[in-house]
């Protein structure tokens, strides 16, 4: 399936709350990294493998991220924004949006940087059988204390996700989850009437899709940079000078 023609979903709008100041007056996916929001090193990621066709699920100063991604991208890429009024939550902003997936896309946290192959995704997704609504990245965390990240996923032997757990430690989970998937319109299945906003795509629609096999784990060689707290944004910082530094 031709890149160019896959749509990216970007989840950009939380609030951001655990940088404190940096997102009183600005939205967590414009947070400047070395001087450069955020959200354009993400976009440009995708960019360069050829993916053209994105929509920006947004909230929190919605405006801001939609003004600026149409004056940066906006002769280069073909976007479209979903803006939601109250928070609805990862899976409500998923799910306002869903007129705009017609078959197989990407999703990804608009907080999060995992340099990945998305094509190769893709690809594990249209290779799936049609019963898995998702291919998440995951990446095997070498630290089992959790300083790096906690992991948050368990894996069967053929690579199907068992368990997700945000919180509390557990020697079944061995994976993090890395921050992006690519998904079919089935998963909208597992959404139901009764759910009320804020819905969390990760803790009430995953479990439904896991308990009917539905998710499938696709190995990152590298981890995930998140930019939630002023640690992890500064550790990301380092990440890019140093790869900066190689390439000189």
């Amino acid at each position: 399936m031709r890149p160019e023609r896959v749509p990216v979903a970007i989840l950009c709008g939380g609030r951001g709350t655990r940088l404190g100041p940096l997102t009183d007056a600005s939205p967590k996916p414009l947070v400047p990294v070395l001087g450069r929001p955020f959200l354009g090193y993400q976009t440009d990621l995708l960019g360069r493998q050829l993916f053209r066709r994105f929509v920006y699920l947004t909230g929190y100063h919605g405006d801001q991220v939609e003004s600026w991604l149409r004056h940066s991208f906006g002769d280069k890429l073909d976007m479209v924004f979903s803006r939601e009024m109250e928070p609805l939550g990862t899976g409500g902003a998923l799910w306002n949006a869903r007129r705009h997936f017609e078959g197989p896309f990407l999703l990804l946290n608009g907080d999060s940087y995992l340099d990945l192959d998305y094509g190769a995704l893709l690809e594990a997704l249209l290779a799936a059988p049609s019963g898995v609504v998702a291919v998440v990245a995951t990446w095997r965390n070498p630290d089992p204390t959790g300083a790096i990240e906690a992991n948050n996923l368990a894996l069967s032997e053929n690579g199907a996700v068992t368990l997700y757990q945000k919180r509390g430690a557990s020697p079944r989970l061995t994976h993090v989850d890395a921050g992006a998937g690519a998904y079919r319109p089935g998963v909208f299945g597992f959404f139901r009437p009764d759910d009320r906003p804020p819905v969390s795509l990760e803790e009430t629609i995953w479990p439904r899709a896991i308990a009917a096999g539905g998710i499938r784990a696709f190995p990152a060689a590298e981890r995930p940079w998140d930019i939630g707290t002023p640690e992890r944004l500064a550790a990301f910082e380092r990440r890019l000078s140093e790869k900066a530094a190689l390439t000189t």
